[in-house]
Parts: structure tokens; C-alpha cells; sequence
């Protein structure tokens, strides 16, 4: 949350310094403020007594305002408080994106060029893409697929603020997926009929297809709901 909150902070900045007019009313009715900083527990621990403690993140933001040379004009607008409502934000709203792993499309395409699995072209393409990938005996090994998502598979957490306004619910109506693309797009996809006028609805955590209306799964989701994104969940469910 802290980084991607420093390259918004960040790309703001750069556009004021090249007289682009910014406002931060791009992130009106999103959740988040900079007086959550504490309830999340992000940035660095000061003690207040001996039962409390605050969370401060001027150590980055400072860190931000030497290695940018920041003017006294700038940090008026661009102040502590600004850089902590954008990490809170970003904290109560990021999704994580997950590239596809290429090599599944790599190795669909090759098979058919091949002529088909077991054919002579199969094998000896086989064995190029085993040794290509670290094999010494040119042996194909189950694992290797994760050296290339780890190498090319992108990980990613995004700020997609029209997404971001969508309230939670235990029983959503729609769902946000982005694991099946290799770009950096999110999809709303309803899960089921929706009426007209009906509120679109999403779950901010994983309540599973297995989740049910049980004092323990109820107990377990507004844990959750309440550490991760600061509100009691009123929803049918719950």
C-alpha cells in the first residue's frame, strides 16, 4: 500500500511541476483517510504510552520530499497528511493483479505446430524449451512452468477508483476478476440476474462458495472486514 501510494504521490507531484492542475477530487467517495494510518497498522510504530501506540509514515514521506527536492510551495500542497490519505486509500482499496503465466499459451501453440504430442517434432521441441529453462538432461520437470511465472507472470496491486465505490456485501451479486488476462484490466462480472436498480455489490474478502450464515463464518468475516478495511458488515448475510 505504502509503494503504490508513493508512485500516485509521486505522479501527482510531477503532474504540478509541469502546470497540469491536479485534484485529489478524483478520490471524493473513496474510502479511506489519513487518521486510519494507526487502525491498519501501516508505516513505523511510535509508542504514545505504555498501552497505545500510533503509526506515523513520515520517515517515507520524508524520504519522498529529499530524493525529489520538494519546495516549501510544494510541501503545502502535497503535505504528510495528503500522503497518508493516499496510503490508506490505497490500503482500503488496491486489487491485486496476477498476469497470466505465458507459458501455458507458449506450450498450446507450440504442441499444435508440433503435429501433436508424442510426435519426433514434439520431443526434440521438448527438450529445447527443458534445457532452456535450466534442464540438464533435457527432461521436462513439473515445476519448471513456476520459473516462468515467476520471471514473467506480473504481480501487481492497482487503484481503479470507479471499482474502489463498489460497497461490500457477504452475498454479492457481482465478483472483480483479473487473473485471467495479461494485461492490467479488471472485469465486473455479475454472478448471477441482476434487477433493474438493484445495487451492485461485490465482496472485498474471500468468502468462498462454501461460506455460510454459521455464528463461526459470520464471527470469521466481520474479524476480517473490521482489521482489513475498518467497518462492521450489515449486509443480508451477516
Amino acid at each position: 500500500a505504502v509503494i503504490l501510494a508513493a508512485r500516485i504521490f509521486v505522479f501527482l507531484l510531477q503532474r504540478y511541476r509541469s502546470s497540469v492542475k491536479v485534484d485529489l477530487g478524483l478520490f471524493d467517495g473513496i474510502c479511506g483517510s489519513a487518521n486510519d494510518i494507526s487502525a491498519l497498522e501501516l508505516g513505523l510504530p511510535e509508542e504514545v504510552d505504555k498501552d497505545t501506540c500510533s503509526y506515523t509514515l513520515s520517515p517515507p514521506y520524508e524520504a519522498i520530499h529529499h530524493s525529489l527536492g520538494m519546495s516549501n510551495e510544494e510541501k503545502e500542497h502535497f503535505t504528510l497528511e495528503c500522503f497518508q490519505r493516499l496510503v490508506a486509500i490505497a490500503a482500503r482499496n488496491g486489487f491485486a493483479i496476477k498476469t497470466q503465466n505465458p507459458f501455458h499459451t507458449y506450450y498450446a501453440a507450440l504442441l499444435r505446430g508440433a503435429g501433436g504430442r508424442g510426435t519426433d517434432r514434439h520431443s526434440e521441441l521438448m527438450k529445447q524449451v527443458a534445457v532452456a529453462l535450466g534442464s540438464k538432461n533435457g527432461t521436462l520437470q513439473r515445476d519448471m512452468d513456476r520459473k516462468v511465472e515467476e520471471l514473467c507472470a506480473v504481480q501487481v496491486v492497482g487503484l481503479f477508483s470507479l471499482t474502489a465505490r463498489i460497497n461490500h456485501s457477504c452475498d454479492p451479486c457481482a465478483e472483480v476478476r483479473s487473473q485471467e488476462f495479461v494485461d492490467c484490466y479488471i472485469d465486473l462480472v455479475a454472478k448471477r440476474d441482476i434487477l433493474a436498480g438493484e445495487e451492485i455489490t461485490i465482496s472485498y474478502i474471500n468468502v468462498g462458495l462454501t461460506a455460510g450464515r454459521g455464528a463461526r463464518d459470520r464471527t470469521r468475516r466481520l474479524r476480517e472486514l473490521r482489521s482489513r478495511y475498518l467497518f462492521e458488515c450489515d449486509c443480508v448475510k451477516c
